[in-house]
């Protein structure tokens, strides 16, 4: 099973926001958490695999 992981991090400070199972309801959240965009404010989604 894969999820998406969405964590805002700054420095030695992170945040873990969700997990998801689609890459695009992590997007969509982080519109919903904020409209200007994820790429520069320190919003990441990582890629993983469980082992079930």
């Amino acid at each position: 099973m894969t999820v998406y992981v969405l964590y805002w991090q700054e420095y030695d400070e992170v945040q873990i926001i969700g997990v998801y199972s689609d890459r695009k309801k992590a997007e969509e959240a982080i519109d919903e958490i904020d409209d200007r965009g994820y790429e520069w404010l320190g919003y990441h989604i990582e890629e993983h695999i469980l082992d079930c």
